[in-house]
This record gives C-alpha cells, sequence and structure tokens, in this order.
C-alpha cells in the first residue's frame, strides 16, 4: 500500500490503514500448544495447522535443530523421515500463530508478547496528535509475512524531506522500532539513517503495553537526527566522482552487499545520471525500489546511508 495523505488527510488516512488491520487481525488465531508427535508428525499437518514456508524454516531450524540448507537437499520422503525423528523427541508449549484457514504463521516460545501492527500505527496516531506537525503524511505502508513498515515523512521540502520509519514483526522477526527516514520526492526514493542510537526498540516481551510518551519522544528524537542527516545528503551533491561505475563497483564491495545487485544499482544510476555522491547514494536507493522484498529494500536503504559520512 502507498499513499500521500497530508495535514488534515492524515488522521483519516492512517485510521483507514488501522481499520484494515484490525480487519486483518481478527482472522487470527493465536494458542499455545503441547507439540509433540501427536499433533506435529508428517509436516505439522495434523492438529496444530499447516506450516507457511517462513514458519517451517523457523521450526526446523530453530526448535528440531535442523540444518534448512540441509533438509532442502533431501528427497521429499527423507524429509518427512528426518522430520519424524527429531519431533518424536520433542515435546513443549509453543505460541502458534495462526488463523482461520489453519496455516500457521509462526512458532514460538510462550513467553512471546503479542504485539500486532494496528496497536502500533495506533499509538503512533495517538503520539502525532500531540506532535503538531505540519504537513505530516503517511508515504509508504508495506505489510508482508508478518512484517510491516511504514513511512512517515514531516513537512514539505522542495527535494527532499525527512520523517521516520515504522517497524514492527508480527511472527518473532524483530522488535517494534522507530528509525530517522530521509525521503526523496521526486522518485520516492527513501533513505532509513543507519544509526547506533536506538530512537525506539520495544522487544516482544515482558510489559506488554506501549508507552506513547517514550513514543513522542523516538519520534522528535528520531526527525531532528534525520535533519541533520538531510544536510549531509545535501551537501553530497558537492562530492564529485570521476569513474562512476567504478565507484559502485567497489561501493557495492565496501558495504558487503550482495554483488548480484550491482547491475540493477548501474542501471538506476543511469535513469537519473549525476556523477556526485548525491547521485551514487540515489543510485542505491532507486535499485532499492525494485525489490517486492521489504526487508531487502530497507537493508539496502539503510547500508546505503553509510555513504553520507563517506560523502560529507
Amino acid at each position: 500500500m502507498s499513499t500521500k495523505v497530508k495535514g488534515d488527510g492524515f488522521m483519516a488516512n492512517l485510521q483507514e490503514i488501522i481499520t484494515e488491520r484490525v480487519a486483518e487481525e481478527a482472522t487470527y488465531r493465536d494458542q499455545i500448544v503441547r507439540v509433540n508427535k501427536e499433533n506435529a508428525r508428517d509436516y505439522g499437518i495434523t492438529n496444530i495447522g499447516v506450516f507457511n514456508e517462513e514458519s517451517e524454516k523457523h521450526f526446523l531450524q530453530d526448535y528440531l535443530e535442523i540444518p534448512v540448507n540441509f533438509y532442502n537437499k533431501l528427497s521429499r520422503d527423507t524429509q518427512v523421515a528426518v522430520f519424524n525423528e527429531r519431533i518424536a523427541k520433542f515435546d513443549r508449549d509453543l505460541l502458534i500463530r495462526g488463523n482461520t484457514e489453519h496455516d500457521i504463521r509462526a512458532v514460538l516460545s510462550p513467553s512471546y508478547t503479542i504485539i500486532n501492527h494496528s496497536e502500533v500505527l495506533t499509538g503512533v496516531q495517538k503520539a502525532a496528535s500531540q506532535l503538531h506537525y505540519d504537513n505530516i503524511a503517511v508515504t509508504q505502508t508495506h505489510v508482508k509475512h508478518g512484517t510491516m513498515y511504514t513511512k512517515l515523512t514531516i513537512g514539505d521540502g522542495d527535494e527532499t524531506t525527512v520523517g521516520i520509519v515504522l517497524a514492527n514483526n508480527e511472527t518473532g522477526g524483530s522488535s517494534v522500532a522507530v528509525d530517522p527516514l530521509i525521503y526523496r520526492k521526486v522518485c520516492t526514493n527513501g533513505l532509513i539513517v543507519s544509526t547506533q542510537e536506538r530512537f525506539y526498540r520495544k522487544v516482544h516481551s515482558g510489559n506488554h503495553a506501549l508507552s506513547i510518551e517514550e513514543l513522542i519522544k523516538a519520534i522528535q528524537e528520531a526527525i531532528a537526527y534525520a535533519r541533520t542527516s538531510e544536510e549531509l545528503f545535501k551537501r553530497s551533491k558537492d562530492k564529485n566522482i570521476i569513474d562512476v561505475e567504478a565507484e559502485i563497483i567497489q561501493t557495492v564491495d565496501n558495504l558487503e552487499l550482495p554483488k548480484k545487485i550491482t547491475p540493477l544499482i548501474l542501471e538506476a544510476y543511469n535513469s537519473e545520471p549525476m556523477a556526485t555522491g548525491f547521485g551514487i547514494i540515489n543510485a542505491f536507493t532507486r535499485a532499492a525500489q525494485k525489490f517486492d522484498d521489504a526487508n531487502v529494500r530497507v537493508n539496502i536503504e539503510r547500508t546505503a546511508s553509510r555513504l553520507l559520512e563517506v560523502y560529507k
């Protein structure tokens, strides 16, 4: 979902997203189940439901201690045999996050604290109502495989603006988080500013409540940090690059990104060539938009922000 509703429409737009999430979450079925050979034999297709790809991988690797790369090379019959051998020795309570179709979304420890996306978005809605920023907008919301990334921007700059990225995972992948964002309007690129500071992290354990006061403080601090980083981004226009292709190839290596994304970055650069540090950073964030997997996209955007210090 991608939206660009500003000003007075922001709260109504955010409420619409929250309502959609509440409707989706109404289909969730969460229960503590004693998982053993009686209800999880032959790939868990008996009493506890059917694993999806992510929950199966997590269960095999983290609970049955079966290396997934090894497991995937086996024939189906051998996989079932290995699964049943391990499950015969397994007997413990687990939190099963399923849905009305009896699909298993996640297999988690009973101590896991459920914080769904609607709760996080509602918390930010309450925090935003007390901050009174001008021209606040929801620029993008992405939800897939239990992971949510929502980008909120503040202000209305000529070329770039700042904001936050709100993240959450409902299936054990990560915590609730707030990170600084630089948003380039002309191409809707986002640069998630990587920082040692943790503006807000709420792990899925312990005290359930999201603190509105902590969210307000985190949003204010993240936006202030993003504004400082925005100035570095603009100054990178003054950093001239002689050999752009060589620079991109070397930068992919320096950032330890997969070399297979290099052609995408070069293609993105050629779509908007600027032989400067700004152009290199823009090529990385533009290439990130090519990936459907939000986790991959966010990782590239966050990693590319390290170039702000390189080209300042």
